[in-house]
């Protein structure tokens, strides 16, 4: 999934000098976030995928990280163009990309913690002790971060 945001440049004076002096600033970044290859374990990603896409063995789909990007995608825009901004008056992109990332893990911990349906079958209710869908341990939940590339 992506997100894109478009900025109009206006400028006075030479646009090639005015160009050449943001090229370093606005270097393109990529930004990761959820469960990063490298920054979770294997099992907790595994667990994720699982949960996310749901599996034939029956655990139902919760896309967490498919709702997060839907309900914020205005929002993430909105950040992409404040960074963009950001990068013309001369702050590296990387630093707001970082920033993006930082706000995007708070949104996909957000989905985690609204109890996204469809709600628990009764045995696993019983088992954990709660209703509570994708938080048993926590430690799904506390393994969403961001890589900035």
């Amino acid at each position: 999934m992506e997100v894109s945001a478009k900025v109009s440049v206006t400028s006075k004076g030479s646009i090639d000098a005015w160009l050449r002096k943001m090229q370093p600033a606005l270097k393109p970044a990529t930004v990761d976030i959820g469960l990063v290859a490298g920054q979770a374990r294997g099992d907790v990603i595994m667990y994720g995928i699982y949960n996310h896409e749901g599996t034939s063995r029956g655990i139902p789909s919760r896309p967490f990280v498919k709702v997060a990007f839907h309900r914020y995608q205005g929002a993430a825009r909105a950040e992409l163009r404040s960074g963009l901004r950001a990068a013309l008056n001369g702050t590296p992109f990387k630093a707001s990309a970082a920033k993006a990332g930082a706000v995007g893990v708070k949104w996909v911990q957000g989905v985690i913690d609204s109890n996204l349906g469809p709600p628990l079958a009764a045995s696993t209710v019983a088992r954990k002790g709660n209703s509570r869908t994708l938080i048993d341990t926590g430690t799904m939940r506390g393994s969403i971060t961001f890589k900035v590339r």
